[in-house]
């Protein structure tokens, strides 16, 4: 077995473990502090986590991203981005906008916060996905441009 294949198969498994651990963690805290979403009934982080927890998971649907256009695979980053903002927008104002002492003491905050962070990471990623695939597309029309104007000549 190659080195590089040995390296994809690690990271692979590392980042699956990784996800795995996050969801799981995710569903103790939300049945282990269910009382506190009773008892801050102002505070929807509780709610907000769950839902994070249910668009995370379909996303894991496999996307043949090799066999989408730039267009495509542009709108597809856009969707991705606008839904984490809006989550992260939302978490924002769980996390920081909102004190209930019990929640802001809890474990549940925490996780709420890891889930922010993660959120606006990937905000930045898709950011920079989409950029340099509208610039890597742009590139390419230039130079198909280009070479089709030599041949006229």
């Amino acid at each position: 077995m190659s080195l590089k294949i040995c390296c994809q198969a690690t990271a692979t498994l590392s980042m699956v473990t990784a996800y795995t651990v996050y969801i799981v963690y995710g569903i103790d805290y939300l049945v282990k502090y269910y009382h506190l979403n009773t008892e801050c009934p102002e505070s929807y982080l509780w709610v907000y986590i769950l839902m994070s927890l249910i668009v995370s998971t379909s996303r894991t649907s496999v996307v043949k991203i090799r066999e989408m256009d730039t267009l495509l695979f542009v709108n597809y980053l856009v969707c991705l981005f606008l839904t984490d903002g809006c989550f992260a927008i939302w978490g924002a104002s769980e996390l920081f906008n909102k004190g209930c002492k019990p929640i802001v003491s809890s474990d549940l905050w925490l996780y709420g916060y890891v889930t922010f962070i993660i959120q606006v990471t990937m905000l930045s990623i898709y950011g920079l996905l989409c950029t340099c695939s509208i610039a890597f597309a742009c590139y390419d029309n230039y130079k198909f441009k280009e070479y089709n104007s030599i041949d006229t000549v």
